[in-house]
């Protein structure tokens, strides 16, 4: 009895060799016995340090590979354990790795990659918002790449690669930020007004930044000053202070009460009240000269105050004098009595005529400034000479 019992163990043993043989021939490719060469399955091989990728062949009965070597196991892509994509190169699986970081300068972004493995597919490095680019396209493992000339906004970069088993995709983020500048491009004045005359002065505000105007500056948005006393003002809207966008202003509320040389300015944000990339530009001045006219001298003839030594020739001693303008500034002279005519300035009066010499019967006088005075005191005329 025990012998029958071995013998039946034995028997399920050896059954059960010959289907764990059977399940490796299938499980590798292999059957034991073929007729024909479509009946035997590809297989991978080994020959040196390389590896081979052949098709099966019926020799004498049974299935090898095509090539003599050493057999390896095959695979597909499917038997490769990579969860983010790979390939199976016939023999072995490849799985992606590889990293992405950005950096700003300005408004430029540099975008790199490293430890790139691409399993010899390549690789593609691109921008994929707000707008789409393709930045790069290749086989490197370690490189970099510009975006250039990128207005202020949140960046999203891509390392792509992909296989029929998963894609690989590792992503960056980088912010150009900017800010807004207002520039006073261009401001224009006269350079001569007369004394209490009202004229204007015109100007032009510029966002010459790299971002929007966050918000409206108003009322003193755009300021302008006359001597350093505010005499305009003007909103600066957040809609017109775009990037590159631009504010056009007219001011024409000034007179000065006074002559002489002036300022005037006019300043954009003069609070500061917006955060610019430059704040040193947003002012500009000039320099107005106030002058002379004759309403003026009119109004002011108690400047000249009262002479008590006017010439006799054909004018009156003493009492009041005249104010008149010259190039824009005031003189006094004595008034004419017998001159049909007012003689140009600097010229004297004699009977009528007017000269800019010698008097034309005293040699010992010339004029001088609009007055006859004595020539250098030694009787006689020498034109040209200054009474001393």
């Amino acid at each position: 009895m025990e012998f029958f019992q071995k013998k039946n163990n034995l028997k399920r043993d050896l059954l059960l060799i010959a289907l764990v043989v059977i399940f490796l021939f299938i499980t590798r490719g292999y059957i034991s016995a073929c007729t024909a060469d479509w009946q035997c399955p590809s297989c991978c091989y080994k020959s040196g340090s390389s590896y081979y990728y052949s098709d099966g062949v019926c020799i004498s009965g049974g299935c090898a590979c095509e090539y003599p070597g050493t057999e390896v196991d095959c695979c597909e892509d499917s038997d490769c354990d990579c969860s983010e994509g790979g390939y199976c190169d016939n023999y072995e699986c490849c799985c992606f790795t590889g990293d992405i970081s950005c950096s700003v300068s300005d408004n430029d972004i540099k975008i790199s990659w490293s430890s790139v493995e691409d399993c010899g597919y390549g690789l593609r490095i691109d921008r994929i918002s707000p707008t789409s680019k393709l930045l790069y396209s290749g086989f490197q493992s370690s490189g970099s790449v510009w975006d250039e000339n990128l207005p202020p906004a949140t960046y999203k970069y891509q390392l792509f690669m992909s296989s029929s088993i998963g894609d690989y995709v590792r992503t960056v983020n980088c912010t150009v930020s900017g800010e807004p500048d207002f520039d006073v491009v261009s401001f224009s004045c006269p350079s001569t007004v007369g004394i209490n005359q009202s004229f204007s002065c015109d100007s032009t505000v510029k966002n010459i930044g790299t971002a929007d105007s966050p918000k409206t500056v108003s009322p003193r948005g755009i300021i302008y000053y006359a001597n350093s006393t505010e005499v305009c003002s003007f909103g600066l809207w957040q809609s017109e202070m775009t990037v590159g966008g631009t504010k056009d202003t007219t001011c024409s509320y000034y007179k000065f009460s006074s002559m002489g040389n002036k300022t005037v300015e006019v300043c954009a944000d003069p609070d500061n009240e917006v955060v610019e990339s430059n704040e040193g530009n947003n002012c500009e001045l000039r320099t107005v000269k106030s002058t002379c006219t004759e309403s003026y001298c009119n109004q002011s003839d108690t400047s000249c105050g009262s002479f008590s030594s006017c010439e006799d020739d054909n004018t009156r001693k003493g009492t009041k004098v005249d104010c008149y303008c010259q190039a824009g500034e005031t003189f006094c002279r004595c008034p004419s009595v017998s001159c049909t005519q007012d003689c140009p300035s600097g010229q004297c009066c004699y009977n009528g005529n007017c000269y800019s010499g010698c008097h034309p019967t005293q040699s010992s006088k010339k004029c001088s400034g609009g007055h006859w005075i004595d020539s250098c005191g030694d009787g006689t005329c020498n034109c040209g000479e200054t009474e001393t």
